[in-house]
């Protein structure tokens, strides 16, 4: 049910032209368990922005870097990459992508804050490959 819900979710936001981000943020906690309230990735981005807020930047990176370690090890990406998926495995993949964007996006915000260009670029770069249609990883 929740699947069939997600997807949806996602014509409805496709057909209104929403933006990648939107359509993931609706979506995205019940097409991927690391998104869902509780699991430790949100357990992990949590202490991210905690660190973020508290002025922490080398322990908020350390904590995005954990953030991107899990997707990272969402079995779908292999899946993927050796067979095609049904569309609800590719809107979930869509969802992984657009989140890994979002990790990478601040790991690229926080090493320009610490003077660190080069990984600054290199994050900056994975959040573009990660969700080419998201106008903000081109900006990093």
């Amino acid at each position: 049910m929740e699947m069939q819900a997600a997807m949806e979710i996602l014509m409805e936001m496709q057909e209104a032209e929403a933006d990648i981000m939107a359509i993931v943020t609706a979506a995205g906690p019940m097409l991927l368990e690391e998104l869902r309230a509780g699991s430790a990735y949100m357990q992990a981005k949590s202490k991210a922005a905690a660190h973020f807020k508290g002025g922490e930047r080398a322990l908020a990176l350390d904590a995005y870097k954990a953030c991107h370690q899990i997707l990272m090890s969402n079995p779908l990406l292999h899946e993927a990459k050796s067979n095609p998926l049904p569309p609800e495995g590719d809107a979930a993949l869509k969802a992984l992508g657009a989140e890994m964007a979002k990790v990478s996006s601040n790991c690229s915000m926080l090493y320009l804050e610490m003077g660190q260009l080069e990984a600054a670029i290199a994050a900056g770069a994975a959040a573009i490959a990660h969700c080419p249609s998201w106008p903000k990883a081109h900006g990093r």
